[in-house]
């Protein structure tokens, strides 16, 4: 059963009083509209949409969080919460970014990898083998290819360190949004466990700080690129 009428409208207006931080001037008519508009260098209007509603719910969730005041373990729902959006939003930001430059030689090095494709270098009735200790296995003769993967198959890291290259993300933001980014995949609880991750409400709050800069940063490189 819900609270009382009056409690949850107290509630609802500290939360939205401020959604929008209070440092921003001239005051929005709609907090949604002013979200949306932090990545109005998105020219994939849906794309933007989410991204304005995702940080709009981060936003909500940490004003929840502040307005209870919870302690210790009560407190790790909501920083989740807001570790699992913000890393979602700084990495689509990166791959939206990433892809609308991609004859960049910076991300053309970054798509490509190497494999090994077998041949028949030899007769079939020839065998090639390797004694290792009390082991023995077969060799096969390979070559070396290459080919393009997809943006999404390469580790965050180097995607990130590639922005960094191109100037899309600022050199001292690097370090804080992988670091972020591996504490979302640490949410999964049985990488939690394995590492007995607890999250901190610190790097949730300087996930929401580092937004400002990050966002503002990607729009004026958009603009020098003339995406």
């Amino acid at each position: 059963m819900p609270l009382d009428k009056a409690t949850r409208q107290h509630v609802i207006k500290y939360v939205t009083r401020d959604i929008v931080p209070k440092t921003v001037t001239p005051r929005p008519h709609q907090a949604m509209t002013w979200f949306k508009a932090q990545f109005a260098f998105v020219s994939d209007a849906k794309l933007q949409e989410h991204l304005g509603e995702a940080f709009y719910q981060a936003r909500y969730i940490g004003r929840v969080r502040e307005a209870l005041a919870l302690k210790a373990g009560f407190n790790h729902a909501f920083c989740k919460y807001q570790i699992l959006l913000y890393a979602s939003i700084y990495e689509c930001v990166i791959d939206y970014l990433l892809d609308a430059v991609s004859d960049d030689p910076v991300v053309a090095n970054l798509l490509t990898c190497n494999d090994l494709q077998r041949i028949s270098a030899i007769s079939s009735k020839a065998q090639l083998t390797f004694t290792d200790g009390a082991e023995t296995h077969d060799l096969l003769t390979c070559r070396q290819v290459s080919r393009t993967r997809q943006l999404r198959d390469v580790r965050f890291d180097d995607r990130v360190t590639a922005a960094e290259k191109l100037g899309i993300v600022r050199k001292q933001d690097s370090a804080f949004i992988k670091s972020l980014y591996k504490s979302r995949n640490n949410i999964h609880l049985k990488s939690s466990a394995n590492k007995d991750f607890k999250p901190d409400d610190q790097q949730s709050s300087e996930a929401f700080r580092l937004l400002f800069a990050f966002t503002e940063n990607a729009a004026a490189w958009c603009k020098k690129r003339k995406l």
